[in-house]
């Protein structure tokens, strides 16, 4: 069976790779105040974790 690549390597690239310019890097590793306090108000160090990941893949 073929491999099919949805992405061409450029594009793979770009969608996957660490920024490194400052404005970049608190735009999608930082979370707010408020971030935090939503994610602290969760029961389990999992629910935490998913919840963190979630609200950074929106940024």
């Amino acid at each position: 069976m073929a491999v099919r690549r949805l992405l061409l390597a450029s594009a793979r690239d770009a969608l996957l790779r660490i920024p490194e310019d400052l404005g970049s890097l608190e735009r999608y590793y930082a979370l707010s105040q408020d971030d935090l306090e939503l994610i602290r108000s969760r029961r389990s160090e999992e629910n935490r974790l998913g919840l963190a990941l979630l609200i950074s893949a929106e940024k």
